[in-house]
């Protein structure tokens, strides 16, 4: 019998839909982002079309909800559960087109390639030894929690003083 509950909930874990992201939504993220995600001066930016990307990135990093509006975004313990990040990144997605989640793939990468677009690139800001620094206004973080989709997410949106990177290396 306990194995049927698991499965049940298991099933309903998996089929978040965009309205209940909306419920999901209206909880955590609406006083910074406003209605329909329309954005609110001050407090947090519209997002229509940052696509199901930003929120995958923002959401399971950590980094929102934020704990403090005007704080720098911060790696942190997650607030909201599997199926409520699902939901949300579903609603967020239908706000206007944006990109979708990325599937990397470093297997078919090449290191020496890498290292030099890291060290051209991301090095003055996260040290070529990828532990984090200090830049204006910002503290980059340290890169070794990172998972590859977030590591490519990153790279395409620019976090908080992060640039985006395009497909061309800037």
């Amino acid at each position: 019998m306990r194995w049927v509950v698991v499965i049940a909930a298991l099933t309903l874990a998996g089929t978040a839909t965009a309205a209940d992201g909306k419920q999901v939504f209206g909880r955590y993220c609406v006083s910074c982002h406003g209605p329909n995600g329309a954005g609110v001066a001050d407090r947090g930016p519209a997002l229509h079309g940052v696509g199901a990307s930003a929120a995958d990135f923002y959401l399971r990093t950590g980094y929102m909800p934020l704990k403090h509006v005007g704080l720098q975004p911060r790696r942190s313990e997650l607030l909201l559960n599997e199926a409520q990040i699902d939901a949300l990144i579903r609603y967020v997605a239908t706000l206007g087109r944006g990109p979708a989640v990325p599937q990397p793939h470093p297997e078919r990468g090449n290191v020496a390639a890498g290292l030099h677009l890291f060290r051209s690139h991301c090095a003055g800001c996260h040290q070529i030894v990828a532990q984090g620094g200090y830049v204006t206004d910002a503290v980059p973080p340290a890169l070794g929690d990172e998972t590859p989709t977030q590591i490519a997410e990153a790279v395409r949106i620019g976090p908080y003083v992060m640039p985006r990177f395009s497909r061309r290396g800037r």
